[in-house]
């Protein structure tokens, strides 16, 4: 209320605070709603406050000015305006507080006062009027004269500014020159250390793949896998391994010779050094201590270099081909016997067509030895006697298309024994090594029988032929039992059977006859009987 109005703005103009009332010195302007202190002060009062903040902002000084005329509700007053710098406490903001004070314009009564003459009334209305155009002048002239000096220093500054700008322009281009030439090398350096990163990430890559693919390969294998280092050591094996050595992770580094495995092999470092001395691979049927059977094979360990860095050795489980081995071989002995003892002439062929082996009776029937047809082609055998164009067609049908033959009869002249008849079967017997089963039966003794009955039953066919027989229906009379012949006569029918064949009659009467032709000669047979 006692203090005069007065208002806070920053450099920008914006005010911050009002402090009184200082609606005579600014009113809104239209429009958009703004606080901007030179938007809200008049033209006029907008100028000087112009000058006195320039004035306040390059000397950081209070500032003031007096006699400024402002115009509010059609009446002018003379206005002093401060315009005071300072920085708040807590801000590093420059704010400029501005204070309006009214100054207090004569009354009439001082007018009035004695000692002053009325003619010189109009000449002090000249001189109030003139003075503060003069004073308005002045204000203006000192502002021209700011705003001139402001102006050169501004140029001054601008020059200055230029020539630092230029300097620095110079500098930041041979700055930019240094940063191109320092950006090729980085680029040609960020190249290739690209590419090294590729490389090794390529490496990485792939060793990370082969690490993978070895991991996945030896657990995905069944067979016991083990890998010993040239010390003898133990560097890695697969979980069959583990299970058929004996192993667990924590023997990995320890040397071969402190574990027992499950396998019955005393010498087993012997074995792996010699395979690493010597470069050769070993093969050995093994059992372990459960009886199973395996086949061990030790290769040495090589390197990408071709650098021998210990052995491998890998366990294939062949117990089941083991047994089924043993079980072949008895029944192949099982076999054998039987062949030995059947009397019927064998001989075994393998997919060759040549003879195998051979029974004893087949040695026995053709007078020959083993070692005369032992591997040789069934048709060179004994002056080829099987080499037959037929016989040859039937065997190869069998290894072709696992057929068999029968009843295939072979006849020959043997020397001192006249011709002979045989008769062959054949079958596969071996799926696997395709062997044939020839049996040689020999049926001479049968054939001759059987071209004797056949000359039998010839001869007794052509007996038959020479009889006339009687066919076909014959007309007879149910009372007098003749015969209608050929040409349609009646006769007698001896005389029709005597003419269509070689039968002959002799006539006599029947009992019965004699009773009915002859009754006085049956009553006295009866009477004799």
């Amino acid at each position: 209320r006692y203090s005069p109005a007065g208002l806070v703005v920053n450099e920008d103009m914006d005010i911050l605070q009002f402090r009184g009332n200082v609606t005579p010195y600014l009113k809104p302007q239209p429009g958009k709603a703004s606080l901007n202190l030179m938007k809200m002060a008049g033209e006029s009062l907008a100028m000087e406050l112009r000058v006195l903040i320039r004035q306040a902002r390059g000397k950081d000084v209070a500032v003031r000015k007096e006699g400024i005329k402002v115009r509010h509700n059609g009446v002018v007053t003379d206005v002093t305006i401060e315009m005071i710098a300072f920085k708040p406490r807590d801000s590093r903001e420059r704010l400029f507080l501005v204070i309006f004070e009214d100054t207090v314009a004569p009354t009439v009564q001082d007018l009035k006062k004695p000692g002053k003459a009325p003619a010189k009334t109009k000449g002090r209305s000249q001189e109030d009027q003139v003075a503060p155009l003069e004073r308005e002048l002045a204000a203006t002239q000192q502002h021209l004269k700011s705003i001139v000096e402001e102006h050169e220093a501004s140029t001054e500054e601008l020059k200055a500014l230029n020539e630092e700008v230029q300097s620095s322009n110079e500098e930041l281009q041979s700055i930019n020159e240094e940063l191109e030439t320092s950006k090729e090398e980085l680029q040609s350096t960020n190249e290739e250390l690209s590419t090294v990163n590729d490389e090794l990430q390529n490496r990485n890559e792939e060793i990370t793949q082969s690490n993978n693919d070895l991991v996945n390969v030896l657990s995905g294998v069944d067979i016991p896998i083990l890998l010993i280092g040239n010390k003898l050591q133990i560097r890695r094996f697969n979980a069959s391994a583990g299970k058929a050595l004996n192993l667990i992770a924590t023997d990995i580094g320890r040397p071969i010779s402190d574990i027992r495995p499950n396998i019955n092999v005393p010498d087993l470092d012997q074995l792996i050094l010699e395979v690493v001395e010597s470069l050769t691979i070993k093969e050995q049927e093994i059992q372990d201590t459960q009886g199973r059977w395996y086949s061990m094979t030790i290769r040495p360990y090589k390197t990408v270099d071709n650098r021998i860095d210990g052995a491998i050795v890998t366990l294939e489980d062949i117990n089941d081909l083991k047994l089924g081995m043993l079980r072949i071989q008895e029944a192949r002995d099982y076999a054998e016997a039987i062949v030995e003892t059947v009397r019927e002439h064998l001989i075994v062929l393998n997919r060759d067509l040549r003879v195998v082996t051979a029974n004893q009776a087949y040695y026995k029937e053709f007078a020959i030895t083993p070692e005369k047809i032992k591997d040789k082609y069934i048709y060179d055998i004994q002056d080829g006697l099987w080499n037959m164009p037929k016989l040859r067609q039937l065997l190869e049908e069998i290894i072709r298309e696992n057929n068999e033959f029968r009843d295939f009869e072979v006849n020959y002249e043997a020397p001192g024994a006249g011709r002979r008849f045989m008769l062959l079967n054949a079958r596969r017997v071996a799926r696997e090594e395709q062997l044939i089963l020839l049996a040689v039966e020999d049926i001479t003794a049968r054939r001759i029988a059987e071209e004797e009955r056949e000359k039998l039953h010839l001869e007794h066919k052509e007996a038959l032929s020479k009889v006339k027989k009687l066919a076909g229906m014959l007309p007879i009379c149910a009372n007098c039992k003749k015969i209608r012949n050929d040409e349609g006569y009646w006769e007698q029918i001896e005389a029709y059977i005597s003419d269509h064949s070689e039968a002959e009659f002799s006539h006599g009467v029947c009992p019965e006859c004699v009773v009915k032709l002859y009754p006085e000669i049956d009553t006295t047979q009866d009477k004799e009987q």
